[in-house]
């Protein structure tokens, strides 16, 4: 019987020890602990020295020199620890990373194009066998013209800390983790979500006219939720959470200036207000959907909402994370690990996170006539899909009942599938290849051995869906196959959707 991975396992080490070489194709990473023995693996914090060995070239590079790491290596003192809710207890980690820059280490980390101090090193395939629906997802993304993460595909090494880059023979045979994805972790920043926000309280502006709202963050330590009010109906999600700024940039403020910031981000997400004023975002979504919507027959006033919501919403973003998220078809789409950005008063959507169970992934649910992995089916929440009654918060019903958010969608996918090639199969398959082509560049060992970075990885967190490389290949087939025929449903389909409007189709 194929291995798989029990979720509840708490491994320090990977299942299989991989005795890795000493040439490689992607960056590398050795993570080192400097104060404590090893790198705690349960949550808590752990101070590192990263090595780092990057490699641009598309060629495999010797990181080896003797028995030490080959010079022209940056090194990098840094915090990491555990992240992930439902992954935290995984097998294979990911991690939180920030980078404490000085002046030695300034500059860009792993070769990114852009500086930055806090990353996510992403697991890469504790749930993703494939390795590839976060980048397919923050490629389709960026080519639609946002912000999407930056990313790129490393292998790393984690020690403990008698480990010594003097004595790489140890590392390579001992230390092995696998394939890992670094990108951006969502912040503002003028690289990344790009405001006028200002955090810390030495400068003088509050910070309430940018906020990044997350969906259902579990965390209410680090991040304050936003009012729900218990005698609203279902019209809003359960859980949303002021992201940025955070609890404690929150509480470096004085009582009066902490309220301030509270208060106003609390009034432009949700007052029980029914009027229709620009500093209530959630709640006149609120107001439309009971007003409007359930009541089909009421229409006084209908005209008014509906374009003051359009005045505080961009429509365009929106219109992006619907089609992303329809085209992924995620069981948390919508309704977790979500992002908007409060702009002032406008509300923008994403950027588009943890895409891992998407696209009809087999390998988290083997059931093929489950609602998440057919290519049929709006993951809109209408009469068709059963299996999840809180899949949307209300604002998605409220947009795709206005002709003008539908026309947006319809553009969209006009312009770049109908007429385009950014969201066409063809497009999005020969990124997958050019991915899978990277991470399957073989080098050859000194004893005639054949490896990879995706076969050393599918070694290293071998289960039941990766352990050969035609196991592999089935998984990247399945996802190919799902992404043609969930491309092809979608166009044939979204017309009535959108027709539901009122929207004319031209």
């Amino acid at each position: 019987m194929a291995f798989l991975f029990n979720a509840n396992m708490l491994n320090s080490q990977p299942v299989a020890n991989v005795k890795a070489p000493s040439h490689y194709s992607n960056p590398v990473v050795i993570m080192i602990p400097d104060k404590t023995p090893t790198v705690n693996l349960k949550g808590n914090k752990t101070s590192v020295v990263l090595y780092v060995v990057e490699n641009n070239s598309g060629r495999t590079k010797n990181i080896v020199n003797g028995n030490s790491l080959a010079p022209g290596y940056k090194k990098y003192k840094a915090d990491v620890h555990i992240r992930g809710d439902a992954t935290a207890n995984d097998p294979k980690k990911q991690f939180e990373v920030k980078i404490h820059h000085d002046k030695k280490n300034a500059g860009t980390f792993l070769g990114m194009k852009k500086e930055g101090k806090d990353w996510v090193f992403n697991d890469c395939g504790a749930v993703d066998m494939t390795l590839m629906r976060n980048v397919i997802t923050f490629t389709m993304q960026f080519s639609l013209g946002q912000y999407a993460p930056q990313w790129k595909w490393f292998e790393l090494f984690i020690c403990d800390s008698s480990a010594s880059i003097q004595n790489m023979s140890d590392i390579l045979n001992n230390d092995y983790w696998g394939i890992y994805l670094n990108f951006d972790k969502i912040m503002f920043s003028p690289e990344r979500i790009n405001a006028p926000y200002v955090a810390k309280v030495s400068k003088k502006d509050i910070p309430f006219n940018y906020a990044i709202i997350q969906l259902n963050q579990a965390d209410t330590i680090k991040y304050y939720r936003l009012p729900v009010n218990g005698s609203q109906p279902i019209a809003l999600t359960a859980g949303v959470q002021l992201y940025e700024p955070r609890k404690k940039d929150v509480e470096e403020y004085n009582s009066t200036d902490s309220s301030t910031i509270l208060n106003n981000v609390n009034n432009w997400y949700y007052t029980g207000s029914t009027s229709y004023d620009t500093n209530n975002w959630g709640g006149q979504m609120n107001n439309y959907y009971l007003n409007f919507i359930l009541k089909t027959t009421d229409t006084n006033g209908r005209g008014n909402a509906i374009r003051n919501i359009r005045s505080i919403t961009d429509y365009n973003s929106f219109a992006i994370y619907f089609l992303i998220n329809e085209i992924s078809k995620d069981p948390d789409g919508y309704h977790k690990s979500t992002f908007m950005v409060k702009n002032k008063n406008v509300c923008y959507a994403g950027p588009l996170w943890d895409k891992n169970k998407s696209y009809g992934n087999l390998a988290n649910n083997n059931d093929t006539t489950f609602f998440y992995n057919r290519p049929e089916g709006w993951l809109f929440h209408d009469t068709a899909n059963k299996i999840n009654s809180n899949q949307c918060p209300v604002w998605w019903y409220v947009f795709l009942s206005d002709s003008v958010f539908c026309k947006s969608v319809w553009s969209i996918w006009k312009d770049k599938y109908r007429n385009g090639m950014v969201l066409r199969y063809a497009t999005l398959e020969s990124k997958i290849q050019r991915q899978f082509n990277y991470l399957n560049n073989p080098y050859t060992t000194s004893k005639g051995d054949t490896t990879s970075a995706l076969i050393r990885n599918n070694q290293c967190w071998p289960n039941g869906y990766n352990q050969t490389m035609d196991l592999y290949l089935e998984q990247l087939q399945q996802l190919e196959t799902y992404l043609k025929k969930r491309l092809a449903w979608m166009d044939n389909n979204l017309v009535a959707l959108l027709s539901r409007s009122g929207m004319a189709i031209r």
